[in-house]
C-alpha cells in the first residue's frame, strides 16, 4: 500500500477541505475519514470520475467525442465519523464488508469532509 493522500488534521475553523486524486495506478483503495476533539465530522462525501478511457465509455454523441463528459458518480454509503474515531472504507477486487465500496477503482476520487464545532477532521487515501 502506498499513501495517495493525506490532509493532516484540518481544524474546523478551516471549513470544508478535500482533493481529487488520481487513482488510476491502484488496484485496491483504503479511505480513511477520521475526527478528534468533542465533535464528529460534519458534512462528508465521496465522488468518483472515471474519465474517458475507462471500461465502461459512455460519450455524449457517440464515439467520435470519445473525451466528454467524464463518467462520474457518488458513493452513497460515506459517512461522516463520530468524535474521536475513524470510517473506514475500500474500493478495489478483493476487500468484502458493508465499507466495501465496489470493485473497480476510478481513475479520480473525491473525499470532502469538515470538522465539527472545536474539533478536527482528516482524509487519508491509501493505495495498492
Amino acid at each position: 500500500m502506498g499513501l495517495a493522500y493525506d490532509s493532516g488534521w484540518v481544524p474546523v475553523a478551516s471549513g470544508a477541505f478535500g482533493r481529487s486524486i488520481d487513482c488510476s495506478s491502484f488496484n485496491q483503495l483504503q479511505i480513511v475519514i477520521a475526527a478528534s476533539g468533542g465533535a464528529g465530522a460534519g458534512a462528508t462525501a465521496a465522488s468518483w470520475s472515471l474519465g474517458a478511457g475507462g471500461p465502461v465509455p459512455w460519450f455524449k454523441n457517440g464515439v467520435n467525442y470519445s473525451s466528454q463528459p467524464p463518467i462520474s458518480g457518488g458513493f452513497a454509503s460515506v459517512a461522516a465519523p463520530a468524535a474521536g474515531a475513524a470510517n473506514i472504507y475500500y474500493i478495489g477486487v478483493g476487500q468484502t464488508g458493508s465499507t466495501h465500496l465496489g470493485d473497480w477503482v476510478p481513475q479520480f476520487v473525491s473525499v470532502s469532509t469538515i470538522a465539527g464545532a472545536a474539533s478536527w477532521a482528516r482524509i487519508v487515501i491509501i493505495g495498492k
